[in-house]
């Protein structure tokens, strides 16, 4: 009987270091797996944040552009597709392997000035998105393109209810939010100095 007491005595003595261990493991498998978790979740918000494309158009200089978050970069065209020098200046960003499969729609929008000469020629600063599949068609991968044009003093583009585009209002001096996706956002500051001119 002593013997057989030993052996319960024994038996109870390890039953609580094992509870112990095996919630030890549990609480060990459980944090790893909320640690797994926030590992597999950061890389996914981070790639879900948008893109963020900033154009400046400085009074009387280059227009100052940065892009944020692309993730396989990005090219500032200024060619003759997109710029005329005697009028305007202006550029074309692609945003390499983004929105590949265009369902993103193409869009534009237009700055106006309230004191040019003709009422059907009153815009100052175009912004619009599009598909390297179609105008200038750059590398033809069909990746997402933001452009813009700003046109010098003196110079004026058709309104925005002639050509389809959105009227952004009267140009000013403050950043603008033209366009917001969950894949791209679009900031543009026209600047006042058209009024003036």
């Amino acid at each position: 009987m002593t013997k057989q007491r030993n052996a319960t005595l024994t038996t109870d003595n390890i039953q609580p270091e094992a509870r112990r261990s095996l919630l030890g493991e549990a609480r060990r498998t459980f944090a790893l797996g909320v640690l797994a978790l926030l590992i597999l979740l950061l890389p996914c918000s981070i790639l879900a944040a948008p893109i963020v494309v900033t154009i400046n158009d400085i009074p009387n200089g280059a227009p100052v552009i940065e892009v944020f978050g692309a993730p396989n970069g990005y090219n500032i065209y200024t060619g003759d597709c997109v710029n005329n020098p005697a009028i305007e200046n202006g550029a074309l960003i692609t945003l390499f392997g983004v929105d590949t499969s265009s369902s993103i729609p193409d869009w534009g929008g237009r700055f106006v000035v309230p004191n040019a000469p003709l009422w059907y020629r009153n815009a100052v600063d175009i912004v619009w998105i599009e598909h390297d599949c179609e105008d200038c068609n750059l590398f033809g991968n069909c990746d997402l393109q933001v452009g813009f044009n700003s046109a010098f003093p003196g110079n004026y583009y058709y309104k925005p209810e002639l050509v389809g585009d959105e009227n952004l209002g009267v140009v000013t001096d403050k950043w603008v939010r033209v366009y917001a996706s969950k894949t791209l956002v679009v900031f543009f500051n026209p600047h006042t100095y058209r009024l003036r001119n």
